[in-house]
């Protein structure tokens, strides 16, 4: 579908999508300028057009470009985690992604505007690149953090998921609260960054004790 646009320069293509990505996240898919997007990557809107037919084909591949590129990145710092403590890798990992989408703030609101559009013109093509979205994360969560659950240790009652489920909330719910607190701070400023690791390890300690029996060493 997008063979034009993938056979311009590697330059030229990532002009454009960074003219795509500011416009997008901005004002959204129904509100977003064609024109606007064109001159700020300094091509003619026919171009654009000529590229991807219309502005609906634009808005589904800088979401699914945006997906991956985020994806992309927190695998490659999950690849990097050299621990196997199911707790220690879900902080890292958790820490890792709130730094990423601070980071990538236009790519992190294109996303998260997606799983929120009701626009009739594009409502099954996003729910097709939704699923694959969250597809994925569940890949990635088996790949990288559940099979490192030491589950011999989990309460009677208690499954792998239940304690997956608990632990992810938690720490995503950590993560949103550093994410607005610390914004840039998170990658600049190591007092803020101790602090982060200090809260995380404190509700670890919890859900540890909550969720492990009793005789736990």
């Amino acid at each position: 579908m997008y063979i034009k646009f993938n056979n311009l320069s590697e330059e030229k293509r990532e002009t454009i999508i960074k003219s795509a990505i500011e416009e997008f996240s901005q004002n959204g898919f129904y509100k977003a300028s064609t024109d606007k997007i064109a001159y700020s990557a300094n091509i003619a809107k026919g171009s654009l057009f000529h590229y991807f037919k219309n502005k609906k084909n634009l808005y589904l591949y800088i979401v699914k470009y945006c997906m991956d590129f985020i994806g992309d990145k927190v695998k490659k710092e999950a690849n990097n985690i050299k621990v196997n403590d199911f707790y220690e890798r879900m902080k890292l990992i958790a820490i890792f992604k709130q730094n990423i989408f601070v980071t990538y703030e236009f790519h992190t609101k294109i996303i998260l505007d997606s799983f929120s559009n009701r626009d009739e013109e594009i409502k099954e093509d996003m729910q097709i690149l939704t699923n694959e979205y969250y597809a994925d994360g569940i890949q990635f969560m088996e790949d990288y953090i559940l099979k490192y659950m030491d589950a011999e240790y989990l309460r009677d009652g208690i499954t792998t998921q239940n304690a997956l489920f608990m632990t992810t909330t938690m720490f995503e719910a950590l993560g949103n609260k550093y994410m607005n607190i610390y914004k840039s701070a998170l990658s600049q400023n190591d007092k803020a960054i101790k602090e982060v690791f200090d809260e995380f390890d404190r509700y670890i300690d919890i859900m540890k004790y909550g969720l492990y029996k009793n005789n736990l060493n």
